[in-house]
């Protein structure tokens, strides 16, 4: 009885389903791509000003759940240099309002070049493969994922190299589980 008092009540139990984030619209020789800015990734914004920053800046008020940073930024390569070509309010809406450049930036226009930037952009290629390891109690634990992607790399701005590879995310928090930790 105390069993299925404890088996019942799960089988009710709500799913926790989360929304998929809208990213950053990325542009280069005349494809449209998006840059994942949950769980890992940010916006090449975000390597200029905090979160709480650009909050603050554009202040912003309430979002939607899809878009919880309030914002997205379109972002293009010109010329092999990064541009913000356009930055809109709650993105979850039809036609979002542009943001002002002025509130950001010392200009009133865009496009602006992203001079701050000096890292890399990833693109998605694949869905993630994931990653096992084996612990003391011989269960396997998943500790993270990977894909194939292009990655671009940035020096002030500038487009310093292309190239495909693959990308290893290994959540830390569960690591600790395996038998032979991965580097």
């Amino acid at each position: 009885m105390r069993l299925l008092l404890f088996i019942v009540p799960l089988l009710f139990t709500p799913i926790a389903y989360s929304t998929e984030q809208i990213g950053e619209i990325y542009k280069i020789d005349g494809e449209e791509f998006i840059i994942e800015v949950m769980p890992e990734g940010k916006s090449p914004l975000e390597s200029l000003y905090t979160f709480d920053e650009i909050l603050s800046k554009l202040k912003l008020e309430g979002w939607c759940s899809a878009n919880w940073r309030g914002y997205q930024g379109t972002w293009e390569v010109i010329n092999n240099e990064l541009y913000l070509v356009s930055l809109v309010k709650g993105a979850c809406s039809e036609n979002p309002p542009l943001v002002d450049p002025s509130s950001l930036f010392e200009t009133g226009t865009y496009p602006i070049k992203a001079k701050w930037f000096s890292e890399e952009i990833k693109i998605r290629l694949s869905e993630d493969e994931y990653i096992y390891c084996e612990s003391s109690e011989s269960n396997e634990h998943m500790i993270g994922s990977k894909y194939d992607a292009i990655i671009y790399r940035f020096d002030s701005g500038n487009l310093i190299k292309k190239y495909n590879d693959k990308v290893e995310v290994i959540f830390d928090h569960k690591i600790e589980k395996c038998l032979n930790q991965q580097d």
